[in-house]
């Protein structure tokens, strides 16, 4: 999940895409692109989130987006 806040953009139309989210000044992620969508999964799971788990499991985005920026 990814949410508005100081110096953080999320998807909101022109001038940035649909998917965009990121740092003012530093890593982003187009949210739309399945190599992003990957790279946030590998950032989670090296951060201990585990599939497969019964129940649903809420994520801050921001505490992955440096790490999947990097993948």
């Amino acid at each position: 999940m990814f949410t508005q806040g100081p110096d953080r953009y999320v998807p909101g139309g022109f001038p940035l895409g649909s998917g965009d989210v990121g740092y003012v000044r530093g890593a982003s992620l187009n949210l739309h692109e399945p190599g992003a969508v990957r790279a946030l999964l590998d950032a989670a799971s090296a951060a201990g989130w585990r599939p497969g788990h019964p129940g649903a499991a809420e994520v801050d985005g921001w505490s992955l987006l440096e790490a999947a920026a990097r993948i």
